[in-house]
């Protein structure tokens, strides 16, 4: 018995082996797979928000650069998705691409840092649209002087998004490992109890082989 029980583990263990490995690297991969979708995600925001920058100061300094300025926003929202929002430095709305009638914003924290000189990112859910939404403000400046913020915001719908093609193919990686594994164990197992252990009696070797 103390035979059988030995062979029975050493079938077990590298099928075992083979699933806590796949185990450990999916959730390694897929916490990696997260990150790298906010970070393009975020980067396609930062990207809108730099090419608009400098229109956006000189519509916030010359009240007839601003209508042509504010149709250009709208066009660039509808073309890339992105939620895009002008801001005056009390946080007061100038436009947004989305909604019509936007309260204050100098509350939101991307919205202080960006008054404070800083470009920050911020993931939370809307009060407005009440989705999980990634936001990231800018400062814009002109010679030095605050004009205001520009925003630009995406759903989480678009993060999922990013880089599914790619989770299934590594889901589809995964679960073979995994079918691998359980192989591998039945296989080991079955030639376990097959084998013919030295010095068994002929009613141990009966039982392995049963």
């Amino acid at each position: 018995m103390t035979a059988l029980r030995t062979l029975d583990r050493r079938a077990i263990l590298p099928g075992s082996a083979l699933i806590l490995i796949t185990a450990v690297a999916w959730w390694v991969s897929s916490a990696q797979i997260d990150a790298t979708r906010h970070r393009l995600v975020e980067r396609r925001l930062r990207t809108a928000i730099d090419i608009l920058r400098e229109p956006a100061a000189a519509a916030l300094s010359s009240t007839d650069a601003r209508p042509a300025f504010l149709q250009d926003l709208a066009n660039w929202g509808r073309v890339t998705g992105l939620r895009l929002t002008l801001i005056l430095p009390n946080g007061s709305v100038l436009a947004d691409t989305e909604v019509a009638q936007m309260p204050n914003l100098s509350d939101r924290p991307e919205v202080r840092a960006a008054t404070e000189g800083r470009t920050h990112t911020e993931f939370r859910k809307s009060v407005m649209t009440g989705k999980d939404t990634l936001y990231v403000a800018t400062p814009v400046e002109k010679h030095g002087v605050l004009m205001g913020t520009l925003r630009a915001a995406t759903d989480a719908t678009e993060i999922d998004g990013a880089l599914a093609g790619f989770e299934q193919t590594l889901a589809v990686i995964a679960l073979g490992c995994l079918g691998t594994g359980v192989l591998v164990g039945v296989v080991v197992g079955r030639r376990s109890r097959n084998a013919v252990v030295p010095g068994a009696s002929e009613s141990t070797r009966e039982r392995i082989a049963a």
